[in-house]
C-alpha cells in the first residue's frame, strides 16, 4: 500500500489522480460532490478527460463488478470514506508506513 501524506493544499489529490490514471485504477471518494470535483480537477488542471478516469463515490462501491476488483484501488479522503462505509465515527486508527 502507498501513502500520500502532505499538508493541506500541497497536491495530494493531484498525486492521487495521476497515480490512478497511470495505473488504470478506480478512485473512491466520499460523495458525488467529491466525484464531480475530481473530474473537474482532472480535466481542467491535468488534461485527463472524464472517460479516461474511473471515479466512484462510497455509495457506488457496492456496484463494483468482480473484474473491477482486479484493478488498483485508490481512495481520496480516506477517513471520511471509511466513516461513510462503516456508518460510524471512527475514533482512532493505526497504520504502518
Amino acid at each position: 500500500m502507498k501513502y500520500i501524506v502532505k499538508s493541506r493544499g500541497l497536491g495530494k489529490t493531484y498525486d492521487l489522480i495521476d497515480l490512478c490514471h497511470a495505473q488504470n485504477g478506480i478512485l473512491i471518494v466520499p460523495t458525488e460532490a467529491n466525484k464531480n470535483y475530481i473530474f473537474n480537477m482532472a480535466y481542467n488542471d491535468l488534461g485527463i478527460p472524464p472517460e479516461n478516469l474511473t471515479v466512484i463515490s462510497c455509495n457506488e462501491i457496492y456496484k463494483l463488478k468482480e473484474n473491477d476488483l482486479n484493478r488498483p484501488i485508490f481512495m481520496d479522503e480516506c477517513l471520511i470514506c471509511l466513516e461513510k462505509l462503516l456508518g460510524q465515527n471512527i475514533n482512532t486508527v493505526s497504520f504502518t508506513l
